[in-house]
């Protein structure tokens, strides 16, 4: 069954050709002579249009005109039924559009009055009355309103609201008209850029309006849309709209619409199904040609540009004006997507990205992936591509192992490695998450300077010793944040030094400098004690009230302090290094007469900082707790239960109901407690530590098995004394609070003269 004639569809491809061609064309589109007759007369009235716009449809801008405004020719009416006829204010193809008086409401209106030839065409007079029926279901206010269709007489005419302005394409063609004489600016391109995008908007919410209403206009360009007093565009010409349901298409067999602002769907040379999305397209269309001042698909006659609407992508805006913004390119070229299930689902998605790229807010869409840009490139130069085919299999095969050795190298944990004194040995000996212990490693990993070594996430024990074994120094890294701009560098140096260091991370808490000092240096240190090697029984419960339990551990001699780092201590460390101060130093200052109480506030990363620059590392969980039961092994000297007379701070019930990060509040009541504490009690055993039982829970070097914090041993000055059970082993996150402290080890032997650990269960 042939497919029925559209006299309006012709008129137009025929407008679009240069007079010379016309007769040509229309002897093959019109189907008899008497079709041809009625388009060589809408032709003739064409070229005496005051624009070259396409006023078919409701008025716009009242600009001086051959025919001056509030002038009637003779053959203007002067009344249609209750409409005073003012003046002419567009004139087109398809009539005339009059500024008439509603003598009803009192209110301008505009009549649109169907030329008098056209009405012996079914077809047109049925399009006419379809125009009124669809427009008047919809009120928006960026859709011209439609108040009444009817005939006075042999007069057919629509009455829709008036909107005194002009149209976009008269908007845009000033702007070229501007530029053309003078560039602007870069201020007034961004202006205009914006402009335009705040326009587009408001137009996207009016379709959305019009999808949602079940109508789908078909024919969105720039002559279509008038800009009223306020300057906002109002939409019109729902000449050949269609009604479709919501989320669903319709389909169709002829082209329709105007040829430049075609969806692909619409300008396909078989029948197609379109829907909203065609719409959205054709806005696309209009941003690009707003933004560029240039058409996207052009060329000399309708068939040419409906083949670029079909097939060709259109040229990037910001290769024709860079001061386009490129969220502004991205949403248009979303928009313009030849696929409908590539583009915006709904006006409305294009009109939230608007608004979004206006508020310097992201964007969701996002400009075309590099393969589907040469996935377009093969289509359009098979041949090419055909030959460059070998060569792209070599590029994917490198770029492949690339990908894998990148994502090795962002998936891996990163250490650096460097010394005074280049051919220190670096162990690097893995911390089991679950035993708490060090898995002793017989061979170094590397001589310093060892650069971004790759290791897995996770905790280890860096020792670095020196040529001859005698000085050493050791650093509880933990290494749970992959890539290389996460990277740990330690640099070791000898006591009192301060040497340059070449390779700095990006954070500075990343940086650490571990001092070498020997075993015999620490071990005649008055403030450490030592604990024998030998096979330690261990009980402890996870939280107090569970099953107690019991493990036997072999562990080997080391050193570790009998007394909690002072502030005094810590504040020498950071005038030393320029370690960034403690929060509550920095919020609060320091005050020389808390010098004597130990450090709090600061976090276990910060904690292993010190004790590196003091050459030594923080213990264990395992080693502090076999160093708190004494020399002889037993589960403690005082018992598991509190003992007031070793306690080093006063009981404090209940000072706050939660534990959290420093604040003020905390900070006062840490100095209060540990100023009233008994820092210096005395102990019956020298080989036993102070301050075990208060003022401080101390951060160990052992993190827990999920390795979400670490393990802390010990009481806090916020405890209850009488509850609190030295077995118990504590979880906090890594970082500051106003009840943690921390003590210092050091091991006897190095890394490498050390035999490997065992573990039993009793």
């Amino acid at each position: 069954m042939a497919a029925p004639w559209d006299e309006k569809s012709v008129f137009l491809a025929a407008a679009a050709l240069n007079p010379q061609d016309r007769e040509a064309f229309l002897e093959g589109a019109c189907p008899s002579e008497d079709a041809r007759r009625r388009i060589r007369a809408l032709l003739a009235m064409l070229e005496d249009a005051p624009t070259q716009s396409d006023q078919t449809s409701s008025p716009v801008s009242p600009r001086p005109t051959p025919t001056s405004p509030g002038e009637l020719l003779p053959s203007d009416p002067r009344r249609i039924d209750e409409f005073n006829i003012l003046r002419r204010i567009g004139k087109g193809g398809m009539g005339v559009v009059y500024l008439a008086e509603d003598t009803s409401l009192q209110r301008q209106v505009a009549i649109k009055v169907l030329a008098s030839h056209l009405t012996e065409s079914d077809e047109a007079l049925g399009r006419f009355r379809d125009e009124a029926k669809t427009a008047a279901r919809l009120r928006n206010p960026g859709i011209v309103s439609v108040y009444k269709f009817g005939h006075d007489g042999s007069r057919h005419y629509i009455v829709s609201e008036y909107v005194a302005g002009y149209t976009l394409k008269e908007f845009i063609a000033q702007e070229i008209e501007r530029r053309d004489s003078q560039d602007p600016g870069h201020s007034h391109r961004r202006s205009w850029n914006r402009r335009l995008a705040e326009l587009c908007a408001l137009l996207a919410e009016a379709l959305e309006y019009s999808h949602r209403s079940d109508i789908v206009h078909r024919d969105v360009k720039p002559s279509n849309i008038l800009m009223d007093a306020d300057g906002r565009p109002r939409l019109t010409d729902f000449g050949i709209a269609k009604v479709v349901a919501f989320d669903t298409s319709m389909q169709v067999t002829e082209q329709l619409g105007s040829c430049h602002y075609m969806s692909p769907e619409q300008a396909a040379v078989k029948a197609s199904r379109i829907d909203r999305r065609s719409d959205i397209f054709s806005l696309g269309v209009v941003l690009y040609e707003a933004i560029t001042l240039r058409r996207p698909f052009d060329g000399p006659t309708p068939e040419q540009v409906l083949d670029e609407v079909r097939s060709k992508d259109p040229l990037r805006p910001r290769a024709i004006d860079r001061t386009i913004p490129p969220d502004l390119e991205t949403i248009c070229l979303k928009a313009l997507e030849k696929s409908p299930e590539r583009r915006y689902q709904s006006a409305m998605h294009m009109a939230a990205d608007l608004r979004s790229f206006l508020a310097g807010d992201p964007i969701l869409a996002r400009p075309a992936s590099v393969v589907r840009k040469t996935g377009r490139w093969i289509s359009r130069n098979r041949t090419v591509a055909g030959a460059c085919a070998a060569g792209l299999l070599l590029c994917i095969i490198a770029l492949l192992a690339y990908s894998r050795a990148s994502m090795h190298r962002a998936a891996s944990a990163w250490l650096t490695v460097d010394s005074v004194e280049d051919g220190l040995a670096v162990y690097i000996e893995p911390v089991n998450a679950m035993l708490l212990e060090v898995q002793h490693a017989a061979e170094p990993a590397g001589f310093t300077p060892l650069r971004e070594h790759m290791l897995t996430p996770g905790q280890y024990r860096v020792t670095l010793v020196a040529p001859g074994g005698e000085s050493f120094s050791e650093f509880n890294a933990v290494l749970m944040r992959p890539g290389a701009e996460n990277q740990l560098v330690l640099f070791a140096q000898e006591p009192g030094a301060a040497a340059p260091i070449k390779s700095r991370p990006r954070e500075p808490h990343r940086l650490v400098r571990s001092t070498l000092t020997t075993a015999s240096s620490a071990a005649a240190d008055p403030g450490m004690v030592e604990v024998p090697a030998g096979t330690y029984h261990f009980g402890w419960f996870d939280t107090p009230g569970d099953q107690f339990s019991r493990r036997t551990v072999e562990l080997d001699a080391f050193l570790i302090d009998r007394d909690l780092v002072t502030n005094a201590q810590y504040k020498a460390f950071i005038d030393a290094t320029g370690y960034p101060a403690p929060r509550p130093w920095q919020l609060w200052g320091y005050k020389p007469e808390y010098g004597a109480l130990p450090a709090a506030g600061i976090s276990m990363l910060d904690a292993e900082a010190y004790a590196a620059w003091v050459g030594k590392r923080l213990p264990t969980a395992l080693e502090w707790q076999a160093a708190a039961r004494g020399a002889e092994g037993r589960l403690y000297p005082w018992g598991n239960t509190f003992d007031k007379a070793r306690a080093s701070a006063p009981s404090v019930e209940s000072l706050l109901s939660s534990r959290s990060l420093v604040d003020q509040d905390h900070f006062n009541l840490y100095i209060e407690q540990t100023t009233r504490a008994a820092l210096t009690a005395s102990v019956p055993d020298s080989r036993e530590l102070r301050q075990t039982f208060g003022p401080l829970l101390e951060y160990t070097g052992s993190l827990t098995e999920g390795r979400g914090g670490v393990i802390l041993v010990g009481r806090a000055w916020n405890d209850i004394p009488e509850r609190v059970n030295l077995s118990v082993l504590s979880s906090y996150p890594v970082d500051a609070f106003a009840y943690h402290g921390f003590r210092c080890a050091k091991s006897l032997t190095p890394a490498g003269r050390r035999k490997s650990s065992t573990e039993g269960t009793s």
